[in-house]
C-alpha cells in the first residue's frame, strides 16, 4: 500500500496467514529442545489479533515465549528512527520473556526507553500511533484548503498552531473522557461546518467532528 491507496468498498483485516505459519514452523523447530525461546513479532496487527488468532494456537507452543515489538520507522529514515526512537514498544503477557529482548535493546542504549504493556495494548498503540499521524496530516490539508478558499496564508496559520505547545502540540487533551467543555468549541465546529458547505470544501471534517462529540457524549 502507498499513500494514494483509497478506502475500498469492502474493508478487511490484515492477512495473518504467513505470521501464523512462521510461528508454527518455529514452534515445531524448537520442540523438545529443553529450553525456552523468545520469538519477537514486529508485524502490524489490529488490536485483539493475538487473543483471537494466536493465543489459541500458542497453548501448544510450550518452548516459545511470544513478544510483540513493532517498530516506528519511516521510509528514508529507518536507521536513525530505530537508533533514536521516541519509545520502544514492547507487548508481552509474561515479563519473564523480556530478558533477551531487554539485553538486545540494552546493547543499543535503549533499555530505559522500553514501554512494556500487554500484547493487546501494544497492538492498539502501534495502529493508533500510525493513524494519529494520518489525522494530523489530514487536518493540515483541511486547513490549507480552507485558507485557499478565503485568501488566508496557510503557512502563517499552521506556523501559529505549531507554536502552541501547551494545548495543541503536547499531551494535553489526549486523555479519554467527556468532550471538550465550554461554548467555544461546539460553536466553532458548527460555524466551520457551515463554512465547509458555503465554500464547497472537499470534505466536512468539522461536521464529522461534531457528530463524533455528540455520539460520545450520549
Amino acid at each position: 500500500y502507498e499513500g494514494v491507496t483509497p478506502l475500498p468498498e469492502t474493508t478487511a483485516d490484515f492477512n495473518y496467514r504467513y505470521l501464523i505459519e512462521a510461528l508454527g514452523t518455529l514452534a515445531k523447530a524448537v520442540e523438545g529442545s529443553g529450553r525456552q525461546h523468545t520469538v519477537v513479532v514486529i508485524s502490524t496487527c489490529l488490536p485483539g489479533t493475538y487473543k483471537r488468532e494466536i493465543e489459541p494456537l500458542a497453548t501448544g507452543w510450550s518452548n516459545i515465549n511470544l513478544v510483540y515489538n513493532p517498530y516506528f520507522i519511516a521510509m528514508g529514515t529507518v536507521i536513525p528512527d530505530f537508533l533514536n526512537p521516541e519509545f520502544v514498544l514492547v507487548g508481552c503477557n509474561d515479563e519473564t520473556s523480556l530478558v533477551h529482548l531487554g539485553a538486545f535493546y540494552n546493547s543499543f542504549g535503549l533499555f530505559d526507553r522500553q514501554r512494556v504493556m500487554s500484547i493487546t495494548s501494544a497492538e492498539a498503540t502501534k495502529v493508533f500511533y500510525n493513524t494519529f499521524i494520518s489525522m494530523k496530516l489530514s487536518f493540515a490539508n483541511i486547513v490549507a484548503e480552507a485558507c485557499e478558499k478565503v485568501g488566508a496564508d496557510c503557512d502563517d496559520v499552521m506556523g501559529a498552531i505549531k507554536a502552541a505547545n501547551k494545548r495543541l502540540i503536547s499531551g494535553a487533551y489526549l486523555t479519554p473522557g467527556m468532550g471538550d467543555s465550554g461554548g467555544c468549541h461546539p460553536r466553532d465546529g458548527i460555524a466551520l461546518s457551515h463554512f465547509a458547505e458555503r465554500y464547497g470544501m472537499s470534505f466536512d471534517f468539522f461536521g464529522m467532528l461534531m457528530r463524533q462529540r455528540e455520539v460520545q457524549a450520549r
